[in-house]
């Protein structure tokens, strides 16, 4: 009976099912990046406390075009 009745709701609303469906695999995906990710990212404020407190050395990556919009002094 239960099953029928989750069936029934999947049917009736399809786009609220396969937009919960993609979020969760976006979720589940993310997680799962986060965990197999090799180096770790820091934001931007995360960044500017590990500067202030650890002494940090900050290694620019970017070609030069990118570096000439804006740098780290």
């Amino acid at each position: 009976m239960e099953i029928e009745r989750t069936i029934e709701f999947l049917s009736n609303h399809w786009m609220l099912s396969s937009g919960h469906f993609v979020v969760s695999l976006l979720l589940i995906q993310d997680l799962f990046d986060s965990v197999t990710r090799k180096y770790k990212t820091v934001s931007p404020a995360g960044a500017v406390a590990l500067l202030n407190v650890e002494g940090v050395v900050v290694i620019d990556v970017r070609e030069p075009h990118e570096f000439v919009k804006g740098h780290i002094e």
